[in-house]
């Protein structure tokens, strides 16, 4: 168990969330970040946030809830049972579901490939002149 904290000057970032009775310390941190809480000072080579007891009571009486008060007769309140109740989500009846079969695809129409005839001949002029150079130099 946890020494008694309240023995001490200052305490860290751990032991003042232990003496709030926090998770752990990154709920200290939060508390600095959102400005509800101040630290007293810094220590260590990683600067640690270090507290007084006074400073962390005055936080919890300021930010944090009152203690569950006991019964009128002195006895702690006792806990109420608790019926279980069921985990997940209520089953859910499925009906299947008729898929259609997709429409066939249509076939792309493409053109004829079809080139003007005119086209063809000045092809084949540029290719036969073409070649002639070519013999030309072979002949230079």
């Amino acid at each position: 168990m946890f020494p008694d904290p309240t023995h001490k000057a200052w305490l860290t970032t751990q032991e003042a969330a232990r003496y709030l009775r926090f998770a752990g310390p990154s709920s200290i941190r939060a508390a600095i970040r959102r400005g509800w809480l101040e630290p007293d000072g810094r220590n260590g080579p990683r600067a640690s946030y270090m507290f007084r007891v006074e400073t962390l009571d005055a936080y919890a009486a300021r930010w944090l809830p009152p203690p569950k008060s006991p019964k009128p007769d002195g006895k702690s309140v006792e806990p109420q049972p608790v019926e279980p109740q069921p985990v997940g989500r209520k089953p859910v009846e499925c009906k299947p579901v008729e898929r259609k079969a997709p429409p066939p695809a249509a076939k792309p129409v493409r053109p004829p490939a079809t080139l003007p005839t005119d086209y063809l001949a000045a092809l084949r002029q540029a290719v036969d002149s073409v070649h002639k150079r070519k013999g030309q130099d072979d002949l230079a």
